[in-house]
């Protein structure tokens, strides 16, 4: 009897750890500068970036299902007129057999969509739309200086009513955005120190600072990497992150820290193992990205990253 129950139980646990595995996603993907090259009646084409800021190698492959992982798109994204084929592109990618190292980034990346209506020109529509606007001007009543008249006073009103409700919109954000300052973070870069180096790996200290003036959630509300500050590192020619720096890596902070919590005035460092592959004399620069998807509300964004010039081996 004992037996059967330690079976039981043996199963039990087996079946909510496959559960547990199937409702997490493994991967993280960010899919950004997603451009329109052109547009067929059939067909639209379009290029877009990926960058693995998960903690596994992909491989994109039919086994692979949208559950599986988490595709996180830039915020331009959602105002796009391309924001309609987001599952269109997800399964492109789900069926491109790309393969796609942990940290690393791959640059215009091919994909063709079906086309929809919106994306279509059609020469005949083009026409029918013409012959309207003909028959819509000679239909044009001998009312219109009225209509005119009408739509002068409509308008007037309605800049009038514009300007009132824009005043007081304004006066209401400048509240909040004052009550935000009050509230807000702001996590610095302290310090970068080389603490190995070698042909292969290159091992960097870092120590991030509060300077706002609230405590910082590093972990977050949910216990969720989804929402960790997380940290990106590039190569580059200057101290400046530009289009032609390389992306060498990054870590989100899940350790190292009671709670998650740096309070202001406060200080964390921690430790990150980098490839020197790309690292060349031509890109000598490390440069080091705080907060890279925006999930702390900061009081100031212009101050989120640093760099220490490499000497190159």
């Amino acid at each position: 009897m004992t037996t059967f129950k330690s079976y039981i139980s043996i199963f039990t646990f087996t079946l909510f750890c496959v559960f547990l595995q199937a409702s997490t996603p493994i991967y993280k993907i960010m899919v950004t500068s997603i451009k329109q090259i052109e547009s067929a009646n059939s067909a639209v084409s379009i290029t877009c970036n990926l960058f693995n800021v998960g903690r596994q190698s992909i491989v994109f492959n039919d086994e692979l299902t949208p559950d599986m992982i988490d595709f996180k798109f830039e915020e331009s994204f959602s105002r796009s007129k391309l924001f309609c084929y987001k599952k269109e592109i997800i399964n492109k990618l789900l069926n491109s057999n790309l393969e796609l190292k942990r940290g690393k980034m791959m640059r215009a990346i091919p994909l063709q969509l079906a086309a929809m209506d919106e994306f279509v020109s059609n020469g005949d529509d083009k026409k029918s739309k013409s012959k309207k606007l003909k028959k819509h001007k000679k239909s044009k009543s001998i009312f219109a200086s009225s209509e005119k008249s009408e739509r002068s006073k409509k308008k007037k009103r309605q800049k009038k009513d514009a300007i009132t409700f824009s005043a007081g919109e304004s006066i209401k954000k400048s509240k909040d955005s004052h009550h935000l300052k009050d509230v807000c973070v702001d996590i610095v870069i302290d310090t970068i120190i080389v603490k190995k180096y070698s042909k292969n790996y290159i091992t960097i200290e870092y120590t991030l600072s509060n300077q706002g003036k609230a405590a910082a959630n590093l972990f977050g509300e949910p216990y969720d990497d989804n929402d960790n500050l997380a940290l990106k590192v590039f190569l580059g020619r200057s101290e400046n992150i530009t289009r032609g720096s390389i992306p060498l890596g990054g870590t989100f902070i899940d350790k190292g820290i009671k709670h998650g919590i740096l309070k202001v005035g406060s200080t964390y460092t921690s430790t990150m193992k980098l490839s020197t592959k790309d690292l060349t004399k031509f890109t000598p620069y490390l440069i080091l990205k705080v907060d890279p998807f925006n999930v702390m509300n900061e009081c100031h964004r212009r101050n989120n990253d640093k760099a220490i010039l490499i000497d190159v081996k």
